[in-house]
């Protein structure tokens, strides 16, 4: 969902930071109880701006004892997907990751807010 140029900016800035996009196996993947999966495998938090589907799935992964590292989830009012707002995705990302432990969101999610 999102420019791959966020995940170089947040890996320039120290923040370890992948995009589907650099995932052959994960590009357009349908499913995102998969890319969920995915993330959980490498101990990645999964960024999105899909809450409709993926809170349920965070549900149902809670329900069924299938663990995962967390989703941080992002609004397209606050945080609009545009070009233009590369740089405010990266500063808000790193921002979270600076202030969260390592264990904040595992097996939940939260919300992204703008980084001023």
């Amino acid at each position: 969902m999102y420019s791959p140029d966020i995940a170089a900016g947040c890996r320039a800035r120290g923040v370890d930071a992948l995009s589907v996009h650099e995932r052959s196996e994960l590009e357009g993947e349908p499913d995102d109880a998969e890319v969920l999966r995915a993330a959980a495998r490498e101990r990645r938090v999964l960024v999105s701006n899909n809450h409709r589907d993926l809170v349920p799935i965070v549900d149902r992964f809670a329900r069924d004892g299938e663990e995962h590292y967390g989703v941080l989830l992002t609004s397209d009012r606050s945080m609009p997907r545009a070009s233009a707002a590369i740089g405010l995705f990266v500063r808000s990302i790193v921002a979270y990751a600076g202030s969260a432990a390592d264990d904040d969101l595992v097996n939940s999610y939260d919300w992204l807010s703008p980084a001023t």
